[in-house]
This record gives C-alpha cells, sequence and structure tokens, in this order.
C-alpha cells in the first residue's frame, strides 16, 4: 500500500502558525508528516497494529492471510513480514514489541489443538512457548518490557485465570490477584520490567492494578464518582512505572480513558466531544502522552490526550494539517504509541475493512505556552534547524519507553 505524505516548507509552517497566532488558538499537536496503511498478507482483509518500537522503525500486529491469522513485523523498507506460528500452530497474533525491535510477544496456537500459548519471538531464536502456570491450558502474552527481559500476560492455573510474569531465569511466575479476587490479568510492563498493571478481580469488583516485587498488587480504585461496583482497567504504564492509564467506569454504563499517578490518583480523563466512553491503551516514555479511542453513538475514533489540550482527534488533527484521507473512512484506535511520542499505530476503516496504520509526527508535541513565547523569526529557524532532526531522533533508541496494551482490541 502507498504512503500518504505531505511536505510544508518552513514559509508556510511560520504563516499558519502566525495565523494561528493571531487567532490566539492553541496548536494541539505538533505537525503530522505520513500516514501509512499497513496492509495485509496475500488472501487477507483485515489487519491490525499492536506495537511500535522506540526506534520507530517496526511495528508489530496480525493480518489475516489464506493461511490464517499470522503475526507479523511491518518496516517502511519490508512491508509485512510474517513471524509463523508456534509449532503444530494455525495462527498468532503479535501483540508487543521491545524498545529495540528485537523481541516480540504475542499469543498462538500450538499442537493442532484450540490451545493458546504465549510467546516470545527474536530473529535468531525464533519462537519460543513460554508455557503455562500449573494446571492451566492457555497463556496469552500482552506486552513486554522495553528492555525486552520480561514478558507479561496471563495463564490459566489450577487456580484460576492469574496474571503472570515471565523471565529467562525464572520462568512463568504468577502475580496473584487482588484481596479475595478469583482472577487477574497482566497487560503492561515498564522499560525493566519492575513495574507491571493489568487488572484483577478484588471479591467486589474487577479493578486496575499496579505490581512491584516489593509491593505486591496495588489496587487503584476507580475514578472519583464511579459505583463501588465500578470497574477499572490499566492497559500500560510509562517507562519509570509513575504513570498508569486505562479505563475506568464513571457511571453505570459508561466508562472514560484514565491517568493515575501517585501523587494525583486516578483522574477522569475525557473523550472527544459528544462521546461518552473513552479508552486509553497506550503512554509516551515520560507520561506526557496517551493514546487510545473514544466513541459514542456507534462512533469510535483513534485520539490522543495531552494535559495541556486534552482529548485530540488523531484523523482530524492530521487531516487539518495536510494529511490525505483517501481511502480511509476513520482512523477507529491508537493502540500503541513509541517512546518519544512521535510514532502511533492502530486500526482504522479503509476501503471497507479493519486495516493497521501507523501515523508519524514531524516533531513532538509543543510545551503549553511555548508558541507564546517564540517570536516567529526565532519559530523559524527553529523548524528550518529540526529539517533533519526527526530522522536523527528517531534512529536514536530511548533509554525508556511505554508501549500500548492491545487487549481492547484484540481477537
Amino acid at each position: 500500500m502507498p504512503v500518504i505524505s505531505r511536505s510544508i516548507s518552513s514559509q508556510s509552517r511560520v504563516l499558519a502558525v502566525a495565523a494561528c497566532a493571531a487567532a490566539l488558538c492553541p496548536a494541539p499537536l505538533a505537525l503530522a508528516d505520513m500516514l501509512t496503511p499497513l496492509g495485509v498478507f496475500s488472501g487477507g482483509a483485515n489487519s491490525i497494529g499492536y506495537g511500535v518500537s522506540s526506534t520507530s522503525t517496526s511495528v508489530v500486529g496480525y493480518s489475516n492471510s489464506s493461511s490464517g491469522d499470522r503475526a507479523f513485523v511491518w518496516t517502511a523498507a519490508g512491508g509485512l513480514q510474517s513471524l509463523g506460528t508456534l509449532s503444530g500452530g494455525s495462527s498468532s497474533y503479535a501483540l508487543a514489541i521491545s524498545l529495540d525491535g528485537s523481541v516480540v510477544v504475542g499469543r498462538g496456537g500450538t499442537n493442532g489443538t484450540s490451545a493458546q500459548r504465549a510467546f516470545r519471538w527474536t530473529s535468531s531464536g525464533g519462537f519460543q512457548n513460554l508455557g503455562v502456570l500449573s494446571g492451566g491450558t492457555d497463556s496469552y502474552a500482552y506486552d513486554v518490557s522495553g528492555d525486552g527481559s520480561t514478558v507479561v500476560g496471563n495463564s490459566g492455573s489450577s487456580g484460576g485465570m492469574r496474571a503472570f510474569r515471565w523471565t529467562a531465569s525464572g520462568g512463568m511466575q504468577s502475580l496473584g490477584v487482588l484481596g479475595t479476587g478469583a482472577s487477574s490479568y497482566a497487560y503492561g510492563a515498564n522499560s525493566d520490567g519492575t513495574v507491571i498493571v493489568g487488572q484483577s478481580n478484588n471479591g467486589t469488583a474487577a479493578r486496575a492494578f499496579r505490581w512491584t516485587a516489593a509491593g505486591g498488587m496495588q489496587d487503584l480504585g476507580a475514578v472519583a464518582g464511579a459505583p463501588s461496583w465500578g470497574v477499572s482497567v490499566a492497559n500500560a504504564v510509562n517507562a519509570d512505572g509513575s504513570v498508569v492509564v486505562g479505563l475506568s467506569n464513571t457511571g453505570v454504563s459508561s466508562g472514560m480513558a484514565m491517568r493515575w499517578t501517585a501523587a494525583g490518583g486516578m483522574e477522569n480523563l475525557g473523550g472527544l466531544a459528544g462521546h461518552t466512553n473513552s479508552q486509553a491503551h497506550a503512554v509516551s516514555a515520560d507520561g506526557s502522552i496517551i493514546a487510545g479511542s473514544s466513541g459514542g453513538g456507534g462512533d469510535m475514533r483513534a485520539c490522543v490526550w495531552t494535559s495541556a489540550y486534552g482529548a485530540i482527534n488523531l484523523q482530524d488533527h492530521i487531516a487539518a494539517n495536510g494529511v490525505s484521507l483517501a481511502g480511509w473512512t476513520r482512523l477507529t484506535s491508537a493502540t500503541a504509541i513509541s517512546a518519544d511520542g512521535l510514532t502511533i499505530t492502530g486500526y482504522g476503516e479503509y476501503a471497507g475493512a479493519n486495516l493497521g496504520f501507523v501515523v508519524q509526527l514531524g516533531s513532538p508535541i509543543p510545551a503549553p505556552g511555548a508558541l507564546g513565547l517564540l517570536g516567529l523569526a526565532g519559530l523559524a529557524a527553529r523548524r528550518r534547524r529540526r529539517g533533519g532532526e526527526g530522522a536523527r531522533h528517531g534512529a536514536r533508541r530511548c533509554p525508556a519507553g511505554g508501549r500500548g496494551a492491545p487487549h481492547p482490541a484484540a481477537p
């Protein structure tokens, strides 16, 4: 599939900023450069992007094909590359990737049965079946730490479904449950795997948790005003483990994206205008940019949140910045974001089918008030200097990252 791109001169950008400043309107996001459909395998109709490396060069997900659903790694140079399946399996789904792109995790069928098994894949070693907890038959890997050392997910066990943490030295270890809960699920890990987030039943309600080896499983509660049985889920955590994002009930039949910090507790992030539900799936390394979806009235849209601008419709933003959306009906959900916040993947409706996408932003989101402090001449010079910065920044391995939890849209 073709890359949909645009090019805007420094002079045009300055004029656009000047007009915006004159109207006293804030610029919600930095200028977007490209929207790329991920395509599908031969015989397939649908694909979804679930994870992106910190270098923004590799995206993972799955596409259906004439041979069944297949996990893929996508690069701009090579397009979709099938990872194959576990031994004897008929399907596979890649759900997360390490920061340097060397480790991919997900789930797949194995040994000709309907059982699902968590896997870890590397280009040198291929598929590794991570097994199950004692007494279990199925396992699912949803995320990998930034350094690739720790895989998190959930596995059946003799005591029920349990969140797990897997390492090469320790194997698969249960994280337990909150209170008297019967089940738990791990959906996200920080850069070194020391902080894990997910959801566990606590005996009364299903609640978001944050786990550390020292503190165990911490119930993060629900947003203010939620009913006592209110459900919450933690989908992702930033690099140092200080920012958790996900979803919380806000009423009897509504749920909104949430952000949790130790200092501020759980905050309702809201959604796009007119929408009654939203969910945060991913967060940048520093916790400043959150990606997910917002919906209402049967319509769901990919969106991004920042503390300065709130919820921003990703599709409207890139269209306003000159990116062609030819063939796209909507960008439905943003499932993952790169460590630097410049690359977003997910899925949308393209030519009548669900298709994975990659959006690449030309530069980071500006700090609140930054435009007001910059003279036009200074801004123009800054833009010119950034002409080659995006590529250099993208090629640099960030020390930490925050990929997303793909489970809300997972097959």
